[in-house]
């Protein structure tokens, strides 16, 4: 991401964060993770700033809320407005995905050489295996159409002392 207009107001830091990666995936538990994985997920470190618990607003929502010296130390930032566009994005391209796979594989070998080969379903088999590379094509058109990218407004504020 690139920073630009850093701005001191009060008790606050205002800035504008322009994205050019998606965010880093949150972790895949709630748990602790092992600090070999700490350092790979996003996060924001701020130093300098008075005592108290500053909380890190983007676009209007709140983030999440830490003391000056975790803020100096780092704050992980896995449910930014920035990670929910990237877990929107990540289920249309894992449906897309699942379209695709549905396109190239049959449902069962039953359906294809088996006891269903001249049954209703086994002859609508074909058709619906191209409606799914149709339904994979039209989602990956539409997937290559959105950008999530944005340019957001941060602010760090003081809650209370």
């Amino acid at each position: 991401m690139v920073l630009s207009d850093l701005k001191r107001e009060g008790e606050q830091l205002t800035f504008t964060v322009e994205e050019i990666t998606l965010p880093s995936p949150p972790p895949p538990t709630s748990e602790g993770i092992p600090a070999q994985l700490s350092s790979q997920r996003d996060q924001l470190v701020a130093t300098g700033l008075k005592p108290g618990n500053y909380t890190l607003i983007i676009d209007g929502v709140e983030v999440t809320t830490a003391t000056h010296q975790d803020w100096a130390r780092g704050v992980a930032l896995d449910s930014s407005p920035a990670h929910r566009d990237a877990e929107i994005l990540r289920a249309a391209v894992n449906d897309k995905n699942l379209q695709f796979t549905y396109s190239w594989k049959a449902l069962n070998q039953v359906h294809i050489v088996g006891e269903r080969k001249s049954s209703p379903s086994g002859r609508a088999l074909p058709a619906e295996v191209i409606e799914f590379n149709r339904l994979a094509n039209e989602r990956d058109k539409d997937l290559r159409k959105s950008t999530i990218l944005k340019t957001r407004q941060w602010k760090l504020a003081l809650t209370n002392k």
